[in-house]
């Protein structure tokens, strides 16, 4: 039969410079729209004292067009066919909510859509609070009326209220749910409402003023006490779901605004967006009279079937002859409009039981349907088949008709299926987050694989006293086929013969859908050589319960773009796969959004809605929310009330479950989507580590999170949230402390990777380090520099310089403008910035920076600061670079008499400058001197570090070049390979500081000619600083070195793309001036003029030579050969 009421969505939204008109008729599925609309909101304010001619301009407004109104006549009849009533929801845009839409008139009959006994008329208003609203019987429902009548009324010019006659006819309407009645001072209405009541009849004066709702309760004197209707709406949104009123009737004037006023402002709306389910306001002041008349029917009529907006209209028409008939508003966001549910009785005994079918199979009977079942293919999907087996269940879901990908998901599954026998496999496990199309996929899955088992049976799990209900459908006519209803049957007597029946031996398909409790599993599994396929949230079930396990995660990207554009065809593959990554790939969220942006896509572009996407505020908005009921699984259309499910299971006051939502905050701020190490999320709790409780507790609470599908488990430590989880998290968490604990967390840990680098590690966690710091630069606070500057740093160290710059600039900018700029932090920025500037080779940027830094820090903390000796040792190591040594070595000098006078003789610091002076004198040629210094660091390091200690192989790879440079060379190679065990030891072969050693003894190897015992130890430093640094200076410096070795064996054409390679990197990385980049240059060109491509090689050529000028003597050979060289081939090119 068809269902009593059909569902009619009328929806206005911006089209063009104006409006349009789309409607939509749920069942079935009828669409037309939009159609332009004829908007004028000064003949609306010209008619608005007479309601018939309001509402006639209202018609020929939303039905200029003859298409739109033949559209809307069209549905209007379908929709009341077969004796059917017509739900009407209206869906507005904000700037439309003044309008009286009440008013509004059928354009065939001329009578007021609101007036019409066929025709239910409500408005969709959505809500802070996606909870799912549970319904209770009639029998248990509570009611609260509240009057507030004041006694000096009259000094306000309101009317008086008479409290006893309001309180007469209340009671009268609402029968036998003894309603509490109480004067309507705030202290007593906010108790009552904690207390927790399922209806609220508040009547009170009421207005609006300067666009905000007030409310005229009594003080305890019985005064009136004037109250901000937000206080109210902020009350119901403290409460918990369970508590808070199914429906408010707000028995006071203006409480839906004025018509003129801001309606969204008004008190009715706020409490729909509360999170009220329904609210019945008022547009204007209403009348005493008339709701003395319209009260009692309104509740008469609620109390016969729990149908609020079929209530509404009965009570309209009760007053349609008021002048104030159209002043009731309802908003609600219920699908079905039911605000109590009726509790249907078992059906009378029968002494006649008529089994149609039997509960057992004959052996013929199970061979053929295993050989059915052996042909069941595995490695490829077999085409959808929307006719399972005879006496199949799916509880009315069909196959959505929008479904992509998940291939590899669905051969798994139907594998599992295939191949369960015995107790260990029949039961198969498909868990995911909400929203990732568990109860999609095993759709999918029956529909396609369905025909090769008995019979499929749907079981819904989410309400499990209804279990039994489930598994008796499966046996009537029409499906098994084991009783009828005349039969007479208890429930239990037909639960058993159909579990009898599924365990007869047939290869049956269970799916036990939104099961969350195993002990459903362990009450209804009916054993024999049934499958069962559970679909849940959580991935941890007991042991006790034997199951093959299998997690669906978020949609491969193409799968995601695929979904989009199947929707929106005009949809870029640019944009859809933006989308999708805003999106997480969830596919509910994919879904929505395919849905909002089919519907207004011509009046919203892409970029207008990933604006909405990352509103702080993205769950108020309708980017990912739907204004019909439910996906064609049957599941909410609402991304926020799927994660709410899981929510709200923790309980705020419980040990455990307050660990939970704690973890649960902190996730939120921890880059959701990233993999984020279990021990950063644990250490953002900021507790004892000591407290074995507390430990548990925490630990508990994480495998809590991730058995509500609100957290994943990634490896053996890895954890992540989902992205839109996490926007839902920031939105609704109380935890104010969240973010600025996971700041510090994640400060304490990139300083602890700054101090012994690593690039794995840093490059692993640079992704949750710039996605904390982004979000705490919008408050451009102390934090967030600091923030900043770790994160310029990380990228800095992985020589990302044009990443590292902003942040470091920022962060230099917030602490000066924050801290001050003689401030030792902004020291530290300025220090760091140099660096980058140094690596870049940007000298003179650098220098300046150093200097500053310098400057600060002997003012600040005075000369002989240990922090003062750094910016010293900076300084000078940078005009060392510059071969300006007669500056660098003071510098050095000075920062070594710091240290050692602060730190010690045997601190590492010292050992540092004592290695740098050694530096400066060998680069000078002054190798003994050099010597005397590199024994000095060597003795210190051999003697408070030991031999195998990073900086003793620094030391010692120095001493091994100053004996190569006084021609020991049998003794520099026998220390270059020392050196280089020691590295393999201390780093690992492939790590890049081991690749320095091995580099080492290239070079010398390639000085002394020795090519072919060079070149595979160049091979091996490129392939390791390719693997472990990528694109860096380095890895250009050996793409260099082996190129030059290229050269050196007249091997021109194996040198020139490494040439090329290393010329890429360093265009990238360093300044335009830098003589590394002269270097390749200059090889580069060197390689093409030996293969007679000279008009290639005189640009490179040329580009060396304005490098060396600026960095070389005038008459430095090489730059003089580099000269003449181009001079002649700019005239060999010019002959050509």
């Amino acid at each position: 039969m068809p269902p009593t009421i059909a569902d009619l969505e009328l929806s206005i939204a911006p089209l063009g410079d104006g409006f349009g008109l789309s409607l939509r008729l749920m069942t079935p599925d009828i669409r037309h729209g939009p159609f332009p609309m004829a908007w004028d909101s000064a003949a609306l304010l010209a008619t608005s004292n007479d309601m018939h001619a309001y509402g006639a301009a209202l018609r020929d407004m939303l039905f200029k067009e003859s298409k739109a109104r033949d559209a809307f006549l069209a549905i209007r009849a379908a929709g009341l066919g077969a004796g059917r009533r017509l739900r009407v929801r209206m869906l507005l845009p904000p700037e439309l909510q003044t309008v009286r839409w009440e008013s509004l008139l059928d354009p065939q009959s001329g009578r007021a859509l609101a007036r019409d006994g066929d025709l239910l008329l409500s408005r969709y208003l959505s809500g802070d609070d996606y909870t799912p609203l549970q319904l209770r019987p009639k029998a248990q429902l509570r009611a609260l009326v509240a009057l507030a009548a004041p006694t000096d009324a009259a000094d306000y010019g309101l009317a008086l209220i008479d409290t006893q006659a309001e309180t007469e006819q209340i009671m009268a309407g609402l029968g036998d749910l003894k309603p509490t009645v109480i004067a309507a001072t705030w202290d007593a209405l906010s108790q009552s409402l904690r207390d927790g009541y399922d209806i609220c009849y508040l009547v009170a004066h009421g207005m609006v003023k300067s666009g905000q709702p007030w409310l005229f309760l009594v003080d305890d004197q019985g005064n009136a006490d004037r109250r901000r209707g937000g206080a109210l709406a902020d009350l119901l949104r403290s409460l918990d779901a369970s508590r808070r009123p199914r429906l408010m009737v707000l028995a006071s004037c203006e409480s839906a605004g004025d018509g003129y006023a801001d309606m969204l402002a008004a008190l009715g709306p706020q409490l729909a967006q509360a999170g009220v389910p329904a609210v019945l306001a008022m547009q204007g002041k209403l009348r005493i009279a008339t709701n003395k008349r319209m009260a009692p029917v309104l509740f008469a009529e609620l109390l016969h079937d729990g149908m609020i907006d079929r209530a509404v209209n009965s009570a309209r028409l009760a007053v349609e002859d008021e002048p104030d008939w159209w002043m009731p508003v309802l908003y609600t966001r219920l699908a079905h409009g039911m605000i109590w549910e009726e509790q249907v009785p078992a059906p009378a005994p029968s002494a006649q039981i008529m089994p149609l079918r039997s509960t057992s199979v004959s052996p013929e009977e199970i061979s053929a349907a295993q050989q059915t079942l052996a042909s069941l293919p595995t490695t490829s999907l077999p085409s959808p088949d929307d006719n399972l087996p005879p006496g199949s269940w799916m509880n009315q879901l069909r196959r959505n008709q929008h479904f992509v990908g998940r291939d590899r998901d669905l051969q798994t599954l139907a594998g599992y299926l295939k191949a369960a026998s015995g107790a260990q496999n029949r039961l198969t496990l498909l868990s995911g987050m909400g929203g990732v199309g568990k109860t999609q996929l095993a759709i999918e899955l029956a529909y396609r694989y369905g025909r090769y088992f008995a019979g499929v049976f749907w079981i819904n799990c989410t309400q499990s006293a209804n279990i039994p209900n489930e598994i008796a459908r499966c046996g009537g006519a029409g499906q098994l086929q084991l009783y009828t209803e005349a039969a007479g049957l208890k429930i239990e007597e037909q639960v058993n013969l159909v579990r009898a029946r599924w365990s007869c031996g047939l290869p049956y398909v269970l799916i036990f859908d939104q099961c969350e409790d195993p002990d459903i599993v362990r009450t209804y599994d009916p054993g024999g050589a049934v499958r069962v396929l559970i679909t849940s949230r959580s991935p941890e079930w007991p042991h006790d319960v034997a199951l093959q396990r299998h997690t669906v995660g978020t949609l491969e990207r193409a799968e995601s773009v695929a979904l989009l554009r199947q929707q929106v065809p005009n949809l870029s593959d640019a944009d859809a796969a933006t989308l999708a990554t805003e999106l997480g790939d969830l596919p509910l969220a994919l879904y929505l959004a395919a849905r909002f942006l089919q519907k207004v896509g011509k009046q919203v572009t892409v970029e207008r809605y990933l604006a909405d996407l990352r509103s702080p505020k993205i769950f108020d908005r309708m980017a990912l929310r739907s204004d019909d009921g439910n996906l064609p699984t049957g599941h909410n259309l609402d991304v926020a009330r799927t994660f709410a499910l899981s929510y709200e299971q923790l309980d705020p006051h419980d040990a455990e479950d307050a660990q939970a939502l704690r973890l649960l905050a902190r996730a939120a701020y921890l880059v959701p989507g990233e993999v984020v190490p279990g021990s950063l999320l644990r250490a953002s709790l900021e507790t004892a580590t000591d407290d074995l409780d507390l430990v548990l507790e925490v630990e508990t609470g994480i495998e809590r999170l991730i058995n509500l599908g609100l957290l994943e488990q990634v490896g053996e430590e890895g954890l992540r949230i989902h992205r839109l989880v996490g926007s839902y998290v920031r939105q609704v968490s109380q935890d104010a402390s969240a973010q600025v604990a996971v700041e510090r967390a994640v400060i304490a840990a990139a300083t602890q990777m700054m101090q012994a680098p690593n690039r794995s590690a840093l490059l692993a966690f640079q992704p949750i380090l710039r996605g904390v710091a982004d979000a705490a630069l919008l408050r451009e606070d102390a934090e967030a520099a600091t923030l900043a500057h770790l994160l310029g740093a990380n990228l800095n160290w992985l020589s990302m310089y044009h990443e590292a710059q902003p942040y470091l600039e920022r962060a230099l900018a917030l602490r000066e403008r924050l801290l001050g700029p003689q401030h030792p932090d902004t020291a530290t920025s300025l220090d760091t910035l140099a660096g980058m500037f140094e690596n870049q080779g940007d000298y003179p940027q650098s220098r300046k920076f150093y200097a500053r830094a310098l400057a600060i820090r002997e003012q600040v903390l005075g000369p002989n600061h240990a922090d003062t000796a750094t910016s010293l040792n900076n300084l000078g190591w940078l005009l060392r670079t510059q071969n300006d040594y007669a500056a660098a070595l003071p510098l050095f000098q000075r920062a070594l008499a710091i240290r050692e006078k602060v730190l010690g003789r045997d601190h590492r610091d010292t050992t540092e400058s004592i290695n740098c002076i050694g530096v400066a004198l060998m680069e000078q040629g002054e190798y003994d001197q050099a010597m005397l210094y590199y024994e000095q660091a060597r003795a210190i390091c051999e003697r408070t570090l030991g031999r195998n200690d990073p900086y003793t192989v620094d030391v010692l790879n120095n001493i091994a070049v100053v004996l190569q440079n006084q021609g020991q060379i049998d003794a520099a190679r026998q220390l270059y390979a020392e050196v280089i065990a020691i590295s393999e030891q201390v780093y690992g072969p492939e790590h890049p500081e081991t690749a320095i050693s091995i580099n080492n003894l290239a070079e010398m190897l390639d000085q002394q000619g020795e090519y072919a015992q060079a070149r595979p130890l160049y091979e091996r430093v490129l392939a390791v600083r390719e693997q472990a640094l990528g694109e860096h200076p380095y890895t250009a410096w050996s793409l260099n070195n082996l190129g030059a070795l290229l050269l050196n064996m007249e091997e021109y054409a194996a040198a020139r793309p490494l040439l090329e390679r290393a010329l890429a990197i360093n265009t990238k990385l360093l300044e335009p001036t830098h003589p590394n980049l002269a270097m390749v240059l200059h090889n580069l060109a060197i390689a093409l003029d030996n293969l007679e491509d000279y008009a290639a090689a005189l640009p490179y050529y040329k580009r060396a030579l304005a490098i060396y000028t600026d960095n070389l003597d005038p008459d430095d050979e090489t730059l003089v050969g580099v000269a003449e060289r181009v001079e002649e081939l700019r005239e060999y090119v010019e002959q050509l």
